[in-house]
């Protein structure tokens, strides 16, 4: 793997817990090539240094930073939004960031980052000039925004155990906070939910395949999620599911 350049624009606090999280998830594949406590001078620290990625918190200037940076600078270098506010992510998706960090940092954290960054950066010539990069979505950047009857609430991706639609609603089941009910189908849900953790099992079930427990053959197959809830699987979606789980040995692949 190339190695990866990192601009740290933080808050003096977090940096040294950045370094110490990105050493352990990365084991020498990245390298900050610096950190400023200010983005006065980003648009300068960036011609000197030529990072891959920046890693920028909005509180530093109010977020004026996330409103510029679509013409100001781009679609390279990355941009990674780290930062306590969720108020920021909707800046952060209109910005086109890869990636939004809540702290505190942690090594699995940023391990999901850095394969976000690997999925991105193959778009982007050796001269650093951008070629193709995927639009961002709410899935890319690992925080989705849900509607409630009030506005919306903000949850991270990789919280969701599965949705399962309800007619024209839908159960979307969390990790560990308390199921919401949208007024989506599932098939909204998918849409917006695309990407490599989720997986479509049934006409009426999404499932997140980092959240399975174990798979249950039996007349229907099942699984069961983390949260200990069990979702049926519908023949026309099993084979897709045993692909994309990479099951060893096809014709055992499951325990009665």
């Amino acid at each position: 793997m190339q190695q990866i350049t990192f601009l740290l624009a933080l808050n003096p606090s977090d940096v040294e817990a950045f370094r110490v999280a990105l050493d352990h998830a990365a084991e020498g594949d990245t390298k900050v090539v610096a950190d400023i406590g200010s983005v006065a001078s980003l648009d300068a620290d960036i011609e000197r240094f030529h990072p891959d990625v920046v890693v920028y918190d909005p509180s530093l200037d109010g977020g004026r930073t996330l409103v510029r940076w679509p013409t100001d600078v781009g679609k390279y270098p990355l941009l990674i939004c780290a930062t306590c506010d969720a108020t920021f992510a909707i800046e952060a998706f209109d910005a086109g960031a890869v990636h939004f960090l809540q702290p505190p940092f942690t090594a699995r954290g940023l391990q999901r980052t850095l394969q976000r960054i690997g999925r991105v950066l193959p778009y982007v010539s050796s001269t650093g000039k951008p070629r193709h990069l995927r639009e961002s979505s709410f899935g890319t950047i690992g925080v989705v925004a849900l509607p409630v009857n009030n506005g919306m609430t903000l949850r991270r991706v990789d919280d969701i155990v599965y949705v399962r639609g309800e007619g024209s609603y839908s159960r979307v089941e969390f990790t560990h906070d308390p199921a919401i009910i949208l007024s989506r189908t599932v098939g909204d849900c998918e849409a917006s939910l695309h990407g490599d953790a989720f997986l479509r099992v049934h006409r009426s079930s999404l499932v997140n395949l980092q959240h399975i427990v174990s798979i249950q053959r039996g007349k229907q197959h099942r699984l069961k999620m983390i949260n200990g809830h069990f979702v049926d699987v519908s023949d026309t979606y099993r084979d897709a599911l045993f692909e994309r789980l990479q099951v060893i040995g096809r014709k055992r692949e499951c325990e009665s």
